[in-house]
């Protein structure tokens, strides 16, 4: 006879009753009723949905605390419990001031009970490593990682190298990323992200950090139109922190009106909207992973042109409504030289028949299908990223295209086409706009779905874009002449 085994909410309902009936016998301040408490946190954080984690929350800071207040502060039950609430803390992007000082204390208390290179104080190294790299803070997971890569044993030197690696690679550390695999190649040939660094460590290097910007900014943003109405505001307003704090990590002077749904960022020497400049835009927030790629490869690009002299002709925008800024733009007379917005960039499948056009391929123009034949593209395989221009666009969208370095790896098609995106805001301002997509819905099966997750995108593809972009860019700044 098979088995039956309670379902989570069978678990968490008999689990609220252990902590309701400790309290009652016991009360508050127990150890019986800490207990049940640490219990009900794991299984909420385990079995519940978002909203029964944020639960979690609760129960697990009542059970540290009072833990902490019966036991002490380096006692093993109450360092677990410290443990449990940390883990669950880092869920939420709300608690971006708690969690790491949590983790820090846990660290240390660690430290102190067992020793800093016991396995349980090393194992909470790596979760609060994990923790700061997930919320872009490389600088100081960093002595983290060198701390695990120094204690490391036989056994655990291959992760603990990949791992310092990996974190130098997000830093642009490449001298150290290539000392430390120097020193010991032969255990790790076959090792995935270090046989990517060594045959392109740049390419390694926007992949890394655009691995860890989805999955920084996906729990910022909404998975479905409900949580969207209930934590829109409040999400995006510690996203546009997160984001506009990397702007200026990376040399850039954010502009910001109060109340506006839209920042702009340029560098030092910006040529200044009066004088002829390029436009870059995004949009941030929606649902899904897909709908965040835009803002992540705008934010590398932005890195790799912070060093160049022709990034001062151009300016970066990211607003939730490109409708304001565009009517901002023309009310004050802004020169810009062209318009181009980044979309959904991240999905692709090389799967016959996974792409789906607003037309048909036999409707298209013949030019156009022409045009995509002669790069490779099938219009009905979903592995290449679609430019579009209107007849107003049509300058900006050749030269745009003729700067894009034509890979067979992703392969752009130009189209002249109407598309009610948020670049057609800036063409009914009378400014020139392209729309650089990976065609979203037309494409990708977990739209606007909880299925849409960091998991489902191609970072190979996406580091590939930044650097594109970038290079892209410059050339088009450069014939700017400034």
């Amino acid at each position: 006879m098979k088995a039956e085994f309670p379902d989570g909410s069978e678990i968490i309902a008999d689990q609220r009753m252990l902590v309701q009936e400790a309290e009652s016998l016991s009360g508050r301040c127990s150890a019986r009723y800490l207990e049940c408490a640490a219990a009900m946190a794991a299984a909420l954080n385990l079995h519940g949905d978002r909203e029964q984690i944020r639960e979690g929350v609760g129960w697990a800071r009542k059970a540290w605390s009072g833990s902490r207040d019966l036991l002490g502060k380096d006692h093993p039950e109450t360092l677990r419990r410290l443990q449990l609430f940390a883990r669950i803390l880092g869920v939420f992007p709300e608690s971006a001031d708690e969690c790491p000082r949590r983790w820090r204390s846990l660290v240390k208390g660690l430290g102190r009970h067992y020793g800093a290179e016991h396995p349980s104080t090393l194992d909470a190294v790596r979760h609060f490593a994990h923790y700061l790299e997930t919320t872009l803070d490389y600088d100081e997971a960093l002595p983290l990682r060198q701390r695990l890569f120094d204690a490391a044993n036989v056994a655990d030197l291959s992760r603990a190298r990949e791992e310092i690696v990996r974190t130098h690679t997000c830093l642009g550390h490449h001298e150290a990323a290539q000392r430390i695999l120097s020193e010991g190649i032969e255990g790790n040939a076959d090792r995935s992200h270090l046989a990517r660094y060594r045959a392109n460590p740049v390419r390694e290097t926007l992949r890394q950090r655009i691995f860890f910007s989805m999955h920084c900014l996906s729990r910022y943003f909404s998975r479905n139109a409900e949580e969207e109405n209930r934590l829109g505001d409040e999400r995006n307003g510690l996203a546009t922190g997160l984001i506009g704090t990397q702007l200026e990590k990376f040399g850039y002077q954010l502009a910001r009106k109060k109340g506006a749904d839209f920042f702009e960022a340029t560098l030092p020497g910006y040529v200044g909207n009066d004088r002829p400049h390029y436009l870059v835009g995004t949009h941030y927030g929606g649902h899904g992973a897909d709908a965040i790629t835009g803002t992540v490869v705008l934010l590398e690009a932005a890195r790799i042109l912070g060093g160049h002299p022709a990034a001062r002709s151009l300016r970066f925008v990211v607003f939730t409504n490109a409708g304001t800024h565009a009517r901002m733009c023309r009310e004050r007379g802004d020169a810009i030289a062209g318009m181009i917005c980044l979309d959904s960039l991240g999905y692709f499948s090389d799967k016959p028949g996974s792409q789906e056009l607003v037309f048909p391929p036999e409707e298209l123009p013949g030019s156009a299908l022409a045009a995509m034949r002669k790069r490779g593209i099938d219009p009905a395989t979903g592995n290449f990223l679609v430019l579009l221009g209107n007849a107003d666009s049509r300058v900006l969208l050749e030269e745009f295209d003729a700067a894009l370095d034509l890979s067979p790896e992703i392969p752009v098609a130009a189209l002249e086409m109407p598309e009610l995106l948020d670049h057609l805001t800036y063409w009914d301002e009378g400014f020139p706009a392209l729309l650089l997509t990976d065609t979203s819905y037309l494409r990708n099966p977990h739209y606007h779905l909880p299925t849409d997750t960091c998991e489902t995108l191609d970072f190979e593809r996406l580091a590939l874009q930044s650097e594109r972009l970038a290079h892209a860019l410059i050339r088009m700044a450069e014939r700017l002449g400034h």
